[in-house]
């Protein structure tokens, strides 16, 4: 029962963003593509403890068109005004909208993940320059805005923070070198900050990697990613009941290695939790129309064939090597980061 509670904020609800239809050339751009912040530009915010995983994905599509999403983890029902769905004040309407928005996301290789909306426009290069031009953008977080004026307050007590252990120390640097390097951008951070706030920029791609660097010399880094594997290192640590901030990274490493192997058990793993977690969805979705006294309703969203597959699927999980790693506090050394099961 733990994970089934668990699964009730892991279901994925994303914009689509594949191109279709297009000339092979526009598909290959060097730029198109779906781009993951990287490390050294955002873990240092949920490393130091500053933020919540809440990961930059720049989805740059062959028609000339972007969305900036963050990658979050767990189901986040959003109303068409963007505010969040209350599920205790209205479950049939917030389970209701997960399994939509899921079923959305399926078609575009995204699964088990919330995308946040960030920013979404046009983008366009001239010359080694490009340009993202915001037509629609998210709202930014309270609790980020409020933070902002302490900031640097806050980061030179951490600093001096004795007790603090090496990997916390080095966080706090990495975040200050940031914050210095993108201070006039900062209140755009949940918003337009990772496109530069529309702004003109120099990118360049070598392998898989882009670059975004402002005419002030604050730089930005991607990582050119598959929609599947995001989604799958994303619904392996939420399945697990794990820290995304702490393994996110660590699974996100093993599933690109996996894609290359014959042996895939990591990848195995997550496809059986994107099932396990659409029906542990469906279920609550069917409690809560039983509760609204619709059984009939109920009766159709989680069927019987449904409860079997789902036990089926939860005894697996439970004698996984993985899960079994999680119990011994070694998930890490079983992904291959043995570093990440100390902090």
């Amino acid at each position: 029962m733990r994970l089934l509670n668990a699964m009730l904020a892991t279901l994925a609800a994303c914009a689509a963003f594949l191109a279709t239809g297009l000339p092979a050339a526009a598909q290959t751009a060097p730029l198109v593509g779906a781009w993951l912040a990287e490390p050294d530009s955002y873990d240092a915010w949920v490393e130091a403890g500053i933020d919540v995983p809440w990961y930059p994905l720049l989805v740059v599509r062959a028609d000339g068109t972007y969305t900036l999403y963050r990658l979050v983890p767990g189901c986040q029902p959003l109303a068409d005004d963007g505010k969040l769905i209350d599920i205790l004040d209205d479950g049939v309407r917030a389970y209701g909208t997960c399994i939509r928005s899921a079923a959305d996301a399926a078609k575009d290789r995204l699964r088990g993940v919330h995308f946040h909306i960030s920013a979404a426009g046009r983008w366009s290069v001239d010359g080694a320059r490009a340009r993202f031009a915001v037509e629609r953008k998210g709202g930014e977080q309270t609790h980020f805005a409020e933070m902002l004026a302490g900031l640097s307050q806050m980061l030179e007590r951490e600093a001096r923070n004795a007790d603090a252990s090496p990997a916390a120390r080095a966080a706090i640097e990495s975040l200050r070198r940031m914050t210095e390097a993108q201070r006039k951008r900062l209140a755009t951070f949940y918003s337009t900050m990772y496109v530069f706030d529309g702004e003109a920029v120099s990118a360049t791609v070598a392998g898989d990697i882009l670059r975004l660097a402002g005419s002030d010399g604050a730089a930005l880094s991607f990582r050119r990613q598959q929609p599947e594997i995001v989604s799958a290192a994303m619904i392996t640590v939420l399945g697990l009941e794990v820290s995304a901030a702490q393994y996110f990274r660590c699974a996100l490493a093993r599933l690109r290695a996996e894609a290359a192997a014959a042996d895939r058990p990591v990848t195995a793993l997550a496809q059986s939790l994107f099932d396990l977690q659409a029906l542990a969805v469906k279920s609550l979705y069917a409690a809560s129309l039983k509760q609204a006294k619709r059984p009939d309703e109920a009766g159709r969203a989680f069927t019987e064939k449904d409860l079997q597959t789902y036990q089926t699927l939860l005894a697996t999980l439970k004698t996984h090597a993985a899960a079994q790693s999680v119990g011994e506090r070694k998930l890490g050394r079983y992904l291959g980061c043995p570093d990440r099961d100390g902090r």
